[in-house]
């Protein structure tokens, strides 16, 4: 994937080196972590001081963890800040959304939830902060909720527009708000237009009937980076559905693993489920680069 309009020819990535800055332990296997959020199996929620972890101090006074959050009576499946960092959203198999007062560090309760029919597994607020869109086992459609006034309702109630079979397992918005990408059991990926509510693109068969994991909008809109449980993460033109690059190499038929980018969309990152090793890819060319080995 190019980060310009224009790009010139490609810069094969380098294989990166990593050193661990802080080790924080759940009761149970992490289901998610990255860049302001972390969840896991054991219900709890920890949020962690970037800049201390970096510290890798073993002075008390450093110890990055801010606040362990307890509220949800199952495993958490997904977290999201609000974009004015002062609220953080989860979600759990307990059928809840919980939010979090990140402005009083010393409560460890929710101050406001959602309640939907299934178990949610993801959830993404839009970028102006004003809704939030949650994914649901054995739910067809998006929902959404007012952060305001904590009604919810569906995305769309059009039987074209829904996934055919299964849940969705992620749900994402792109950066300028104007859409959302969904990546369903059904093994399709739909992109949403905000303002109607619609479907306005459907891949299907993305990742040869096993299902889609994840999917996420590249920054500028223009590309969605999916992952499936074929063993593959996958980068599509959001516009044309046309697909860009498959980046194998990294087994994952038994979990719902994710693929990311890293900070500058150079490289693509997933999991081996087999091996337990984080591999990583160029995004321009889907040339392999690379793998981290570790228990994941």
């Amino acid at each position: 994937m190019a980060t310009t309009d224009n790009p010139a020819e490609p810069i094969p990535a380098v294989p990166l080196d990593y050193t661990v800055c802080y080790s924080t332990m759940h009761q149970g296997p992490c289901s998610t972590a990255t860049f302001n959020y972390d969840g896991s199996y054991d219900t709890t929620v920890k949020v962690l001081d970037v800049a201390k972890m970096n510290l890798r101090s073993n002075h008390i006074e450093d110890k990055p963890m801010i606040q362990a959050l307890y509220d949800q009576s199952d495993r958490v499946n997904d977290l999201a800040f609000h974009p004015n960092g002062m609220v953080l959203a989860t979600c759990s198999a307990d059928r809840q959304i919980k939010l979090y007062d990140m402005m009083r560090p010393k409560v460890k309760w929710s101050i406001q939830h959602f309640q939907d029919s299934h178990p949610v597994l993801a959830i993404s607020f839009h970028p102006s902060g004003d809704f939030l869109a949650a994914a649901a086992q054995s739910a067809p459609s998006i929902r959404l909720f007012d952060v305001k006034t904590f009604q919810g309702y569906t995305a769309s109630r059009n039987p074209d527009d829904q996934h055919t079979s299964g849940g969705i397992r992620q749900v994402r918005f792109a950066d300028n708000g104007s859409h959302m990408v969904t990546a369903g059991d059904d093994d399709a990926i739909k992109v949403w237009d905000i303002v109607s509510g619609s479907c306005v693109k459907t891949l299907e068969k993305a990742h040869g009937g096993n299902g889609v994991s994840t999917a996420q909008f590249s920054r500028n809109g223009k590309y969605i980076l999916s992952s499936g449980r074929d063993s593959s993460a996958k980068l599509w033109e959001t516009t044309s559905g046309k697909l860009v690059h498959t980046f194998k190499g990294a087994a994952h038929t038994k979990f719902h693993v994710p693929a990311a980018f890293n900070y500058n969309e150079s490289l693509v990152f997933s999991i081996d489920e087999d091996r337990h090793h984080v591999c990583y890819w160029d995004s321009k060319t889907g040339a392999f680069v690379g793998q981290w080995a570790g228990k994941c």
